[in-house]
């Protein structure tokens, strides 16, 4: 576990097994690394904002085919 229960990135990487992994910095700043593609990934939010960092990764992440619909229900 990178980060604590119910964080973001633990619950982005236990829903999609592996083929993501993310992890969260300081002030608004995520890291993703997409094995399979060979890809790597860094934002930063400028105001160090967690909620926004997060809501910008997990749409990088759809973008690219490895997140559901942001809006989906279970």
């Amino acid at each position: 576990m990178l980060a604590g229960e119910k964080r973001f990135e633990t619950v982005l990487m236990e829903t999609l097994k592996g083929d993501v992994i993310v992890k969260s910095g300081a002030e608004g700043v995520y890291v993703a690394i997409l094995p399979s593609l060979g890809y790597g990934a860094a934002l930063k939010i400028n105001d160090g904002s967690a909620h926004a960092s997060e809501v910008a990764c997990g749409a990088l992440l759809q973008h690219l085919g490895y997140c559901p619909s942001l809006h989906e229900s279970p």
